[in-house]
């Protein structure tokens, strides 16, 4: 929001700005007040700061950080293909999908469901 930012950008980055800070409070008072989780990446991002900060170094921290490293390093993956080849970036995830998706075992039928 430097003093050369056009009017209107300095108004989106800010409204994005509070959004952010939004989705952070959000995230950290549904993992104070132990809810379930309503977001994804937001809830992996704040409980690992709460775990670094309440516990230090812990196995839950690690395993969190990873996730949070993990995604990170698929955003980018992601963002770079999108950038190099368009829409053609979705063939490998789609088909990654559709094979897991192929290979997943059926789920188990409930009691007296009908064939």
């Amino acid at each position: 929001l430097g003093a050369g930012a056009p009017r209107g950008e300095a108004r989106e980055l800010a409204a994005l700005a509070l959004g952010v800070v939004a989705m952070g409070v959000h995230a950290t008072f549904g993992q104070l007040l132990r809810l379930p989780m309503t977001h994804v990446m937001t809830g992996n991002v704040t409980s690992l700061v709460l775990e670094l900060l309440e516990r230090g170094r812990s196995v839950a921290a690690a395993e969190r950080l990873a996730l949070v490293i993990a995604f990170a390093l698929g955003a980018v993956a992601a963002g770079l293909s999108a950038s190099a080849l368009g829409l053609v970036a979705l063939v490998v995830p789609g088909a990654l999908v559709l094979a897991l998706g192929a290979a997943a075992p059926a789920p188990p039928r409930a009691a007296g469901a009908a064939s």
